[in-house]
């Protein structure tokens, strides 16, 4: 029930405990594993022309005067009203996963891992994950991208070179949901696949009058394969022995996407000097002289703040309240939660 994001303000991934978004049905009803950017939104079709302009506002007395509001009395939601609250929504972006068989090839379930320890590293912004699928040890990082909207991946495990482990992507239709997600509605979106070269694809997405383009880059030596539409796996075409690391990087951006991207260490190391000057200036609190035992965990908590608003909070836009982590709100702010997100970041002189 506690999944660890990375992020940069304008986009955040957030993974369960095998370091992607592999068991995303388990955290569907706590906290869901979304991949979400400032940028990315979609809209429903609207044949009925519905508008916030058209809308019969609900007049109140306010000092004097008569005021329009968006009211909806009893709470009796008309389809109308349905179309305007939700649209646009925030978009899940897209799944990124692990593809995890044990020996008899069947797909791993969470219940299946053993020994977990999993650590979001503050000073360096990355995610390390270790556990292990049938004796045999797993490791991956996770982190993100200081500047651009790209998730960095890396897989440590014997059963890289066996052909257990790989790397699942998948893209959904929108929705309003806390998910942000509708994985029934294969019909509705497209993804059109080009490979400009070996270890490499690039996905153009449509979803109605939306689209947003992805690039992908993996080790050389794994293949890619279309298993469902929309759904992609990255994998080691043959076993080999002496490959224990699958190395990908995955970036998100609103439009056709040209050059180089930076693999996982450039992107590791990147990151890793951006959190470091991050830490090294703005403020701090130091709470050790305290005679109320509780002074460490409500230090750890102020300090875990300010990593999860520079993630969540820091962006383009006001955040709703779960930030880039999921979509509540359809992804919409509120201008009386803004004060909350956004006031604090003066005290630290982060502003």
């Amino acid at each position: 029930e506690s999944p660890l994001s990375v992020g940069n303000g304008e986009f955040a991934f957030t993974a369960d405990v095998t370091g992607l978004q592999t068991f995303v049905q388990a955290y569907e009803q706590t906290i869901p594993l979304g991949t979400l950017a400032q940028w990315g939104w979609h809209t429903a079709p609207n044949p009925s022309g519905w508008s916030i302009d058209q809308f019969s506002f609900t007049e109140f007395e306010s000092r004097g005067r008569k005021v329009g509001y968006a009211d909806i009395p009893n709470n009796v939601r008309t389809p109308e009203i349905d179309w305007l609250r939700g649209n646009p929504h925030r978009l899940h972006l897209g799944r990124i996963g692990l593809w995890l068989a044990k020996a008899n090839g069947t797909p791993a379930a969470p219940s299946d891992l053993a020994d977990i320890l999993q650590t979001l590293d503050l000073w360096n912004g990355i995610v390390m994950s270790r556990y292990k699928l049938e004796g045999q040890p797993v490791e991956v990082q996770t982190v993100c991208h200081p500047s651009l909207d790209l998730l960095a991946v890396r897989v440590d495990s014997p059963l890289v070179g066996t052909g257990r482990v790989g790397i699942l992507l998948h893209f959904p239709y929108g929705t309003g949901s806390a998910t942000a997600s509708d994985w029934t509605r294969s019909d509705a979106h497209q993804t059109v696949v080009s490979r400009p070269g070996a270890g490499a694809a690039n996905f153009a997405r449509r979803l109605d009058n939306d689209a947003y383009h992805v690039a992908a880059r993996w080790n050389a030596n794994a293949e890619l394969s279309e298993t469902s539409r929309h759904q992609y796996l990255i994998h080691p075409g043959k076993p080999m022995k002496d490959v224990r690391a699958l190395e990908f990087v995955c970036a998100f951006a609103p439009r056709s996407m040209r050059g180089e991207l930076p693999d996982f260490k450039k992107t590791r190391a990147t990151a890793r000097d951006h959190w470091n000057r991050f830490w090294s200036t703005g403020g701090a609190i130091d709470l050790s002289g305290s005679r109320d035992p509780r002074w460490r965990e409500l230090e750890r908590r102020i300090v875990l703040s300010q990593y999860l608003t520079a993630i969540q909070c820091s962006g383009s836009y006001p955040p709703q309240e779960s930030g880039l982590t999921f979509n509540s709100w359809e992804g919409k702010f509120h201008l009386e939660m803004h004060w909350w997100h956004a006031a604090h970041f003066a005290l630290w002189n982060r502003i």
